[in-house]
């Protein structure tokens, strides 16, 4: 008995030695794979983002995989799987798929599987989108921490990143969309039990050019939940593009699509985009563009429990994201800004000393005023008004030259505003020295840039005292 024992262990060790030598074999063979510049095709290491892709750690893993994160060379490659049931092997075509091919997956993918049933499908399963959640504008946070005002002379450049905290606001767009899907039982050719989902929530940022029609777009999805069939490691497969893919559209990107697998996380994939408008305006053809459907992530996922299911989530259709560029603002320059945004106009005395009577005068109208003009979330937004409103307002608030050379009229509402004295709005006038006036003038003409205002468009006035006061405060 003690002999054929030794004989089973020895076989055992045997087996165990063969195995361990095969996998050797094999991760010198995928790691030859991710490495070699077939495998990699045209992806572009440096404009890829910072992925992680693999299982949760800690979980069961079926196909004897364990979490890593790709160098900077291997990013965006697939995560091996052995999984029997799959039916969709990413290649890495899917990691860098040029934008018709991934419009084509898009446009055959799904919102509602389980609305095409009929009764001869007598079993099986079918998917289901969810309503997307969209969550409030992630940008406008006055109270708590201070937001960071962005001075006009240092705010340009072709790769800033979105700053979901910095006035002005028009200068970022940022927001989260909440969504997810489930998986149905079906008996009869209807859909009975749900016996699996996931939720995901998407973030989406984006750094507006004021003076390019270039932007820097920024996304991270993170799941939030993963439940029955969903759990299955290595989990669901997704490839995500942005809404430029869509045709005909009005902006392209520097990346094409990306592969990454639906795993518990925070976050799961971030990825990162530069995108630039091609509908006219950079090339002189058309006066103004809007990007609203285009900006943000678009996303194909094929879910473990009904894999013979793609599913599609447009965050760019929903996130409220409406980018704008055009060449009428400001004289001749182009350049693109949230128009889901009011504009910023900032008198900050602590930067700009001159123009402190103004500021004060702004901090003590807003206040006093019945209607707080200009004040986010307590008064009445203003509106960008044409030249001959400005003049009215001019004309209506400071109709005679204050007395002395070296003093003027201010008035506040500002003469650009609708809600100026002209119109009936209540309004306020005071004398100030002419070098504060001067300074206001410049301000304004920088902001007007930075937000490129136009007609009818919305504004409020933020004014910050020497001793750091804000107009805004309560």
């Amino acid at each position: 008995m003690c002999s054929a024992l030794v004989k089973e262990i020895a076989i055992v060790k045997g087996i165990s030695r063969v195995r361990s030598r095969v996998l050797t074999v094999l991760a010198i063979l995928a790691a030859s794979l991710l490495t070699s510049p077939s495998a990699q095709g045209a992806v572009r290491p440096e404009r890829l983002g910072h992925i992680s892709v693999g299982v949760s750690p800690g979980a069961a893993n079926p196909d004897g995989l364990t979490k890593s994160t790709l160098s900077s060379g291997q990013r965006n490659m697939p995560v091996t799987s052995r999984r029997k049931n799959a039916t969709w092997h990413p290649t890495p075509a899917d990691m860098n798929r040029p934008a018709d091919e991934f419009e084509r997956l898009r446009r055959a993918a799904l919102t509602d599987g389980c609305a095409s049933l009929t009764s001869a499908r007598a079993s099986g399963r079918c998917t289901r989108v969810e309503t997307p959640a969209i969550k409030a504008d992630t940008s406008r946070t006055i109270s708590g921490a201070r937001a960071r005002i962005v001075s006009p002379d240092a705010s340009r450049s072709p790769r800033r990143e979105p700053d979901c905290n910095a006035l002005p606001f028009r200068m970022n767009s940022c927001r989260n969309v909440g969504w997810g899907y489930t998986v149905w039982e079906v008996i009869n050719g209807v859909p009975v039990k749900e016996i699996g989902g996931a939720q995901f929530e998407y973030a989406t940022g984006v750094a507006w050019d004021y003076l390019s029609v270039n932007w820097s777009l920024r996304g991270a999805i993170s799941v939030t939940a993963l439940w029955g069939t969903e759990l299955v490691l290595p989990g669901p497969d997704a490839v995500v593009s942005t809404g430029c893919t869509k045709i005909p559209a009005p902006c392209q990107s520097d990346g094409t699509s990306y592969y990454f697998r639906l795993t518990l996380g925070e976050p799961v994939h971030t990825q990162a985009w530069e995108q630039y408008e091609t509908a006219g305006v950079g090339a002189g053809t058309r006066d103004i563009v809007s990007m609203l459907g285009y900006i943000g992530p678009v996303m194909v996922v094929r879910s473990v429990g009904a894999p013979h299911e793609t599913l599609q989530f447009d965050i760019a259709q929903y996130n409220g994201v409406d980018g704008q560029c055009d060449r009428l603002a400001y004289g001749s320059t182009v350049g693109c800004i949230a128009a889901e945004r009011e504009g910023d106009f900032i008198y900050a005395a602590p930067d700009y000393p001159t123009v402190g009577l103004v500021a004060q005068h702004v901090y003590d109208a807003q206040r006093a005023l019945p209607n707080n003009p200009g004040w986010p979330a307590k008064g009445i937004v203003l509106t960008w008004a044409d030249d001959a409103t400005r003049d009215a307002n001019r004309r209506h608030a400071c109709p005679n030259s204050p007395p002395g050379d070296d003093n003027s009229c201010d008035e506040f509402p500002i003469a650009r505003a609708r809600e100026g004295g002209s119109l009936g709005f209540p309004y306020s006038t005071r004398e100030v020295p002419i070098e504060s006036n001067s300074s206001q003038g410049g301000l304004t003409a920088k902001y007007t840039l930075i937000c490129r205002m136009l007609t009818g468009d919305p504004f409020y006035i933020l004014a910050i005292l020497p001793d750091g006061r804000w107009s805004w405060d309560e």
